[in-house]
């Protein structure tokens, strides 16, 4: 493996490590949400904030394959779909449909 491959993996398992954390203190959140009654919707806030953070994460490792792939990244106003549509390894694109699903979501979310 190339050095510059190399760096590149050990970034995406950064980002994939990052992303279990997340995901660990979401499901924390849920199960506290669950139980606080009254006091949900701060849990619940927490939990928006980090689903925002696994989308980020994603979007980051998707950067980082489109820097190395096709040597830039898309930018504008639609550079969120634009990566998603970047020439992708399979395994990325196995993630695609979940992360434009998720991408609207959080489009609603923010009036975009």
């Amino acid at each position: 493996m190339s050095r510059g491959y190399a760096v590149l993996s050990a970034r995406i398992r950064a980002e994939i490590e990052d992303l279990d954390r997340v995901g660990l203190r979401v499901a924390r959140a849920i199960e506290v949400a669950r139980k606080a009654g009254e006091e949900q919707d701060v849990y619940l806030d927490s939990i928006a904030l980090n689903l925002h953070d696994v989308y980020s994460g994603y979007e980051r490792v998707f950067k980082l394959v489109a820097e190395a792939l096709d040597d830039e990244v898309p930018e504008g106003s639609g550079w969120h779909r634009s990566l998603l549509a970047t020439r992708l390894p399979d395994v990325m694109a196995a993630c695609r449909a979940d992360l434009e699903r998720f991408l609207a979501f959080l489009d609603a979310l923010d009036g975009r």
